[in-house]
């Protein structure tokens, strides 16, 4: 919240989504407004929390998954990928 309110501080017009948190109102979205409230607010940023990794399981599946898609018609479509948890 406290990175909404500097941006907000710092020019960018906000607005409630239906389920009451706040976004930047892309109707009134001005680039560079927002780039330099960015700037100012970054330290008001929450910190960044690392998910947890796909079981094998699910990865298997979604392979499973991507081969189908690619043979029916989408050759580019991608394998999902298990990224290494990142380092602090």
């Amino acid at each position: 919240m406290a990175y909404y309110r500097c941006l907000e501080a710092n020019g960018v017009i906000l607005e409630k989504r239906d389920d009451g948190r706040l976004r930047v109102d892309k109707d009134k979205f001005d680039a560079d407004v927002e780039a330099k409230a960015a700037a100012k607010c970054v330290d008001q940023l929450p910190p960044e929390q690392a998910a947890a990794p796909a079981p094998a399981e699910f990865l298997a599946k979604a392979r499973k998954r991507s081969a189908c898609v690619r043979e029916n018609g989408f050759p580019g479509y991608p394998d999902p990928i298990r990224r290494p948890p990142r380092s602090s």
